[in-house]
């Protein structure tokens, strides 16, 4: 089993700076962002993406990334360029969370909203224009919502063939997905999000994510099963809610913090409580 912390990309640098600090100290595997721009009752969120570019200096082994970010919200080729510098510059330690994107006032004002069944479709051309422009010395590319000829993006990243990809969401078609072109899937879980509410629910969904990596030829051993939970006070209700989802295929658990609230003090006490169990 392995840790990692996801926080949400409020404005509260330096808190978030002192959390990555610490979670590298304490043997997390890696600090996630989510990524946004605008919520209502949060109009001053940060560029989740420029913050990893500073995490990535202060930190040397904590992997770094998003959950998630929403593909469909900016150009992919200036996206997988961002990608490519952080990870050479953090010497491969990024992993991309992606995305459809669902707030829709948030897209109104930075991007371009389409309904969802065009969405799905625009997220699905965005995934291969990225994954072209990580691996293919030019790309060339013509769908219904991108068109690209003969576009050349390097360096490529160090991670090979390209930084690994975590699905969010998880209705069935992004689950299939996530088993199709994925290295990872990771939903909101109990105290966080609900999306997966027990581990029988997470249980159903691996069954689902590993049909799909087997009718693509590829095995579940090297896939990143996480969920994302809130903290609990109890070490021992933490310790049985681990051994309970690793038992149906959990292999990243992770806690969701809120920075503004939440201090690096909440890391040491998981740490010594719960990860050193395991």
């Amino acid at each position: 089993m392995k840790f990692g912390v996801i926080l949400g990309n409020d404005n509260a640098a330096s808190n978030i700076a002192r959390l990555a600090r610490v979670a590298e100290e304490c043997g997390f595997d890696h600090l996630l962002l989510s990524d946004h721009y605008w919520y209502e009752d949060a109009p001053d969120l940060l560029d989740s993406w420029a913050l990893i570019g500073y995490l990535s200096g202060i930190t040397s082994t904590l992997r770094l990334g998003t959950c998630v970010t929403p593909i469909t919200f900016r150009p992919p080729l200036q996206f997988a360029k961002v990608v490519s510098t952080l990870d050479i510059a953090s010497g491969g330690r990024i992993i991309v969370g992606v995305g459809m994107g669902w707030h829709e006032p948030e897209f109104r004002m930075f991007s371009r909203w389409y309904p969802h069944r065009e969405r799905y479709a625009q997220f699905d051309e965005a995934l291969q224009i990225l994954i072209q422009a990580w691996t293919d010395e030019t790309v060339t590319f013509s769908g219904r919502f991108y068109h690209v000829e003969r576009c050349i993006v390097e360096p490529k990243p160090m991670a090979k063939p390209y930084p690994p990809l975590w699905f969010g969401g998880w209705s069935r078609r992004m689950k299939r997905q996530a088993g199709r072109m994925g290295d990872g899937w990771i939903p909101t879980g109990p105290r966080s999000g609900e999306a997966v509410k027990s581990h029988q629910d997470y249980k159903m969904c691996v069954k689902e994510i590993e049909k799909s990596l087997s009718e693509s030829g590829r095995g579940p051993e090297k896939f990143a099963f996480g969920c994302r939970f809130g903290p609990m006070e109890s070490p021992k209700e933490h310790l049985s809610e681990v051994e309970a989802f690793s038992s149906v295929g959990l292999r990243y658990y992770q806690l969701g913090l809120n920075p503004k609230k939440h201090s690096a003090e909440i890391l040491r006490y998981f740490a010594d409580s719960v990860m050193a169990c395991f």
